[in-house]
């Protein structure tokens, strides 16, 4: 059987996640403190970047080039390596 393969968009500038670590006290998933090896085998997406609305908390449907990502991921089965709308950043830990 294939291993299934999670992708976590993640973001720094998440409005609503920030605010939720401030009144909970501890860093909720889809917050970018959370690092690869915390979410294993999950790989995170990091759409910091990503413009949104304005608490940058629905990137995940306000950004073309995410909805087209997620599209790629559920039709085609890619590893976020694998994916052309995604642009690899080095881990300087070494690949996980």
């Amino acid at each position: 059987m294939p291993q299934t393969q999670v992708s976590l968009y993640a973001s720094s500038n998440d409005i609503a996640l920030q605010a939720s670590h401030a009144v909970k006290g501890f860093a909720r998933i889809g917050a970018t403190e959370f690092g690869d090896d915390d979410l294993s085998p999950v790989s995170m997406i990091d759409a910091s970047e990503a413009e949104s609305n304005f608490f940058q908390h629905t990137y995940y449907d306000d950004n073309l080039r995410i909805i087209d990502d997620i599209g790629g991921f559920i039709r085609d089965q890619l590893a976020p390596i694998d994916r052309p709308t995604l642009v690899g950043v080095p881990n300087p830990e070494g690949p996980t």
